[in-house]
């Protein structure tokens, strides 16, 4: 089992990639926390996208609050055709998020 990380910063831009597709066969978690300096949520989305640029939601407006976590887990929204679609997320615009998969 492997772990990929990855610290997205809100201001850095609008989206960004956690997994290019085709990289990865298996996901087995994704835990997002929210590493905000501030008392506020950090608000995300988390979708997957293909070579034409149709994206599926598989979060929207998520909230995490202040020193909390969500994890990911379901095996039903993890599964997707992981050679065809990129695993993409969007955090609100000085929100900071730590993401840490495991495939």
């Amino acid at each position: 089992m492997a772990t990929l990380y990855h610290s997205i910063d809100g201001s850095d831009g609008v989206n960004s990639t956690l997994l290019s597709a085709g990289s990865v066969r298996d996901i087995k978690s994704i835990n997002f926390a929210n590493t905000e300096g501030n008392q506020g949520g950090v608000r995300l989305d988390v979708f997957i996208e293909n070579a034409s640029a149709e994206k599926f939601y598989l979060i929207k407006y998520l909230s995490i609050p202040y020193g909390s976590s969500f994890i990911l887990d379901d095996p039903a929204m993890l599964s997707y055709d992981k050679d065809i679609f990129s695993l993409n997320i969007t955090v609100g615009g000085s929100d900071t998020v730590d993401v840490i998969i495991t495939v």
